[in-house]
C-alpha cells in the first residue's frame, strides 16, 4: 500500500479521534505500508500500473485513471474522506504579459541550430548571465539582430581595450573612419571588407563556437549590438504625419510624382 498526500489523512483523522489517536493509527498501519510517497498522484498511478493493491490518494485523480481503467475501483472511509479547498481566479494585471518565450531559432541554418545547442548548455551549466543573453538573441528574429558598423564598434570599446566585442548580427564596414584600431570581434557575419580591415589592423575575426572555448562564461567580452530602430519600418511608425510635433513619414504612392494630386497639402493632415 502507498500513502499519498498524507497530512489530509492524517488531518481527517485527527479530527475525528484527536491527535494522539491519529497518530496511533499511522503506527500500526506503518506494517501495511509499501512506501510513504511524497506524491498526491503517487498512490493512484501505483495502482494503475498493477504495482500495488491498494492505495490512498486524491479522489478527483481517482475518478481520471478510474475512467480509464476498468480495474480500477474507489472506495470511501466510512466516516468520511478529509478535504481541502482550492479557489480559481483571473489575474487581470497579468493579461498582457508574455507567456512564451522563444527557446530556439526559427533559422534552418545547421550553424545557427548547433550554436542554440552550444549556449543552452552553456547557459545551464555554467548560470552565467552572458550566455543567457547570447541564448536569447540567438533566438531572435532578424529585426532584433541589427548590424553594426566598425565605426560604432571603435566608439563602444573605448574604456574596454582589453576586452573582447561580441555581436549577435554582422558587421559591416564604414568608409567614413581611416584607421582601425586593433581588436577581437565575435560576430555571426563580417562583410568582406569589414574581416580584411580588421585583420590587416592586427586584430581578430571569431565565430561563437571559438568565443565559448576561449571565455566559456563571457569574461572580459563586451557585448554590443546595433540600433534597433535604425530600420526604414520605424520612420513610420508613431504620431500622425503632419500633426503638431510629429516627425512620422506618411505613407505616399510612389507613382506619379509630379501629378497634381501628389501630396497638395502634406502640412495640413491631422490637424482640424
Amino acid at each position: 500500500m502507498i500513502v499519498g498526500t498524507g497530512y489530509y489523512f492524517y488531518n481527517g483523522l485527527a479530527s475525528l479521534n484527536g491527535k494522539d489517536a491519529a497518530l496511533t493509527y499511522f503506527n500500526s498501519l506503518n506494517a501495511n505500508i509499501k512506501e510513504w510517497s511524497a506524491s498526491g498522484s503517487g498512490p493512484v498511478k501505483g495502482v494503475d500500473k498493477k504495482e500495488i493493491a491498494v492505495g490512498l490518494g486524491m479522489h478527483f485523480q481517482a475518478v481520471e485513471y478510474a475512467n480509464k481503467n476498468d480495474d480500477i475501483g474507489i472506495t470511501y472511509f466510512t466516516e468520511g474522506s478529509p478535504y481541502t479547498l482550492y479557489t480559481m481566479g483571473i489575474d487581470i494585471a497579468h493579461k498582457h504579459a508574455k507567456v512564451h518565450r522563444k527557446t530556439n531559432t526559427k533559422s534552418q541554418d545547421p550553424y545557427m541550430r548547433l550554436l542554440v545547442k552550444l549556449y543552452t548548455f552553456l547557459a545551464r551549466r555554467t548560470q552565467a548571465k552572458f550566455n543567457k543573453l547570447i541564448l536569447h538573441r540567438l533566438c531572435m528574429s532578424k529585426n532584433f539582430l541589427p548590424t553594426i558598423s566598425l565605426s560604432k564598434l571603435k566608439l563602444l570599446r573605448k574604456g574596454h581595450k582589453d576586452h573582447m566585442i561580441a555581436v549577435v548580427g554582422a558587421v559591416l564596414n564604414d568608409e567614413r573612419i581611416i584607421n582601425v584600431p586593433k581588436m577581437e570581434v565575435v560576430a555571426l557575419r563580417f562583410s568582406e571588407t569589414a574581416r580584411a580591415r580588421i585583420v590587416a589592423a592586427g586584430g581578430k575575426c571569431l565565430t561563437f563556437d571559438q568565443l565559448a572555448l576561449a571565455r566559456p562564461t563571457g569574461s572580459r567580452v563586451l557585448l554590443v549590438r546595433g540600433a534597433l530602430k535604425a530600420r526604414s519600418a520605424y520612420k513610420y511608425f508613431g504620431k500622425v504625419p503632419g500633426a503638431k510635433g510629429s516627425h512620422t513619414r506618411a505613407r505616399v504612392s510612389r507613382e506619379g510624382k509630379l501629378g497634381r494630386n501628389f501630396e497638395s497639402a502634406r502640412n495640413q493632415r491631422g490637424r482640424s
